[in-house]
């Protein structure tokens, strides 16, 4: 199974939530975490 975790952070809090969130899924899954970048 291919996982993408896409978030938006600030101050690193929730980049520390996706890489948690990746480590949970297991080895057996294959996942990639993005930062996206927010401009107004």
């Amino acid at each position: 199974m291919k996982v993408l975790v896409v978030y938006d952070s600030v101050f690193g809090n929730t980049g520390e939530v996706a890489q948690a969130i990746g480590k949970a899924l297991g080895v057996e899954t294959e996942v990639e975490i993005a930062w996206t970048v927010y401009t107004a």
